[in-house]
């Protein structure tokens, strides 16, 4: 049954949600561009700490 829930889509997005957001908390992100981050990184589809960096320093680019 507990691997029937984490199998399920919202327990994996709200998971990687907060992974994204505590790596973009360690990439320095500020509280205000964390959500925006972590939403463009979960689009993506890729939630790594490199790739959460990338999309901070081109935000803060512009």
């Amino acid at each position: 049954m507990a691997i029937k829930a984490l199998a399920t889509d919202g327990i994996q997005k709200g998971h990687m949600a907060l992974h994204g957001r505590n790596l973009a908390a360690m990439a320095g992100a500020n509280e205000n561009l964390i959500d925006i981050i972590v939403k463009r990184a979960i689009e993506d589809g890729n939630v790594s700490y490199d790739h959460i960096l990338a999309i901070k320093n081109e935000i803060q680019e512009e």
